[in-house]
């Protein structure tokens, strides 16, 4: 059995990366329509979306693993490991674009607004000085946010195809190491 090439990898995680990306896409734009006043009920909505992306990406990501296991016979556990990999780094690229985009121009009021109060709950405690730095700092939270965006969730995906693909495809105890059947001499 021949093992997959890169190229058919890089083919498979680009399916899977998009759909990963779109399902926090989702989740992002859900969230951001839950944005009501409210205690309990927006709350208890809000972390039963969480619950459903998180969920959620771990059956594709598993899904995805299984589907090119079986597609592919030759494939291993570093192979499906490298699926998984790209696919955190393609959805990676996409949440982090995604957020970034929407920092900047769908919600800059509502960042605005955190910014403004984080400064203000502070500003009793901090000097002049410092205020400025931060204030000056805050022109840079969107690239500080894509970037730990990016890093954050190819971290996250690194973790789970490392956890998911111990097992994907299914190690078989009983073969040998070079593929050959074991025979008993009687």
């Amino acid at each position: 059995m021949e093992r997959p090439d890169n190229r058919t990898i890089w083919n498979n995680a680009s399916v899977t990366g998009l759909v990963l990306g779109l399902i926090c896409i989702a989740y992002m734009l859900l969230s951001l329509l839950t944005v009501l006043p409210g205690g309990m009920v927006t709350t208890f909505l809000n972390f039963a979306l969480w619950l459903c992306k998180f969920i959620g990406c771990i059956a594709v990501m598993r899904l995805a693993m299984m589907k090119f296991a079986s597609a592919n016979p030759g494939a291993s556990n570093a192979d499906t490991r490298k699926l998984g990999i790209f696919s955190a780094l393609l959805s990676a690229i996409i949440v982090a674009g995604f957020n970034l985009v929407s920092i900047l121009f769908i919600t800059p009021e509502a960042m605005q607004e955190t910014v403004n109060a984080v400064l203000s709950q502070y500003a009793g405690m901090l000097d002049t000085n410092t205020m400025n730095s931060v204030e000056q700092m805050m022109g840079k939270l969107p690239a500080i946010t894509f970037f730990s965006n990016l890093i954050y969730c190819f971290l996250y995906g690194t973790v789970l195809s490392a956890i998911l693909s111990s097992n994907i495809p299914s190690k078989n105890p009983f073969d040998r190491i070079d593929g050959a059947q074991t025979t008993d001499n009687q």
